[in-house]
């Protein structure tokens, strides 16, 4: 049970990082050409992601992985001792 929650937990924090580093890479390309039409949300994100020929892959990848991570959080939730 734990090896479970650990690699889901580790999944979905990768998942989610990488979504979060994408919004901070269209941040930061905004910031530093000065236009903030350019800055992205998540939505955003993910909507540019689903235009490439691979986006359908790339989303179901995000989607397990947000899964993961609200499993993991569920699990650490219920088991976690204080």
């Amino acid at each position: 049970m734990a090896s479970t929650a650990r690699v889901t937990g580790t999944y979905g924090n990768v998942i989610r990082g990488g979504v979060f580093a994408a919004v901070e890479v269209s941040l930061i390309v905004s910031g530093v050409a000065g236009t903030s039409r350019d800055a992205k949300g998540i939505d955003q994100v993910i909507r540019t992601l689903s235009r490439h020929a691979y986006g359908t892959w790339v989303l179901a990848l995000v989607a397990a992985g947000f899964l993961a991570f609200s499993i993991s959080s569920v699990l650490e939730g219920r088991y976690r001792e204080i």
